[in-house]
């Protein structure tokens, strides 16, 4: 899938040699321009591949986008407080457990 220059910026990863792993950006992750980028599987220990780029909402949402799996992602729910659980973990895995080459 070819990218625009323009999202080519904003997916790569832009704290590259940075130290990072907190509540907002996990362990694995780079952070580009408005989305975490999977820089690392084996440190984030989630699935997706190098390149994916996401980004969780304080209400619950969260989206996803995998290149190289030509593969999107979006879950939507509105919950404050949070109490999601590990909820749009769980539907992620499932999303690329459902991959059949």
């Amino acid at each position: 899938m070819a990218r625009g220059c323009s999202i080519e910026l904003m997916t790569m990863d832009h704290l590259e040699g940075l130290v990072v792993g907190s509540r907002i950006l996990r362990s694995g992750y780079g952070f580009g321009l408005d989305f975490a980028v999977h820089v690392d599987p084996t440190k984030s220990g989630l699935n997706g591949s190098v390149g994916e780029y996401n980004w969780e909402g304080l209400a619950g949402t969260l989206f996803f986008v995998d290149p190289k799996e030509e593969m999107v992602g979006l879950y939507m729910i509105q919950m404050l407080p949070p109490r999601l659980g590990d909820h749009r973990l769980k539907f992620k895995r499932l999303a690329y457990q459902a991959i059949v080459d």
